[in-house]
Formats: structure tokens, C-alpha cells, sequence
């Protein structure tokens, strides 16, 4: 299982290396230094993007990461210009 400091790291590398990404968030339980966090802990990203339909058309995001176990595809949430997207990979 990979480390938080390993997970962060490669988070930030990517998004950097992507210019489609405007901005990076950390929320929930990762972001809060007073909430305890175990290995069931999951990380709460939010992604600020010049174009959203490249979320929209494949797996492209996800698959970066490692092997994906699950992954519930990427739903468009109540036509507000944002989509969400739940992953759990193999490698924590």
C-alpha cells in the first residue's frame, strides 16, 4: 500500500504535468489534520479544468494511478458543469 506522502506526490506531479488542470484540492478527512486517519482513509481530490468533456470520454484519469479493483464511471452531477468519479485501485 502506498504511503499518503507517495499518494500527494504523485497527485501533484500529475496534475502539474497536465495543462489542462487549473487547480488541485485536498478536502475531507485527508485534509483536516485534527480527524484521525487510517488505512481505510480515502483521498478526497477536486479538480479545476479548462475542459471537462476529457473527463467525460474514457478512463484515461483513473488508470494513471495503478490497477483499478472498482470504479463507479464518471457521472455528470445535476448539470452544474461537474462530474464526480469513485476509484479504489490495488495499490491503495
Amino acid at each position: 500500500m502506498r504511503t499518503e506522502n507517495t499518494v500527494l506526490q504523485q497527485l501533484d506531479i500529475w496534475a502539474k504535468a497536465n495543462a489542462n488542470v487549473r487547480a488541485m484540492l485536498l478536502t475531507s478527512s485527508r485534509a483536516n489534520p485534527n480527524v484521525f486517519i487510517d488505512m481505510f482513509s480515502d483521498y478526497d481530490v477536486e479538480l479545476f479544468v479548462t475542459e471537462l468533456t476529457r473527463f467525460l470520454d474514457d478512463d484515461w484519469l483513473v488508470q494513471t494511478f495503478g490497477e483499478i479493483l472498482v470504479h463507479w464511471p464518471a457521472q455528470p452531477v445535476n448539470n452544474e458543469g461537474w462530474i464526480t468519479r469513485l476509484v479504489i485501485f490495488a495499490n491503495g
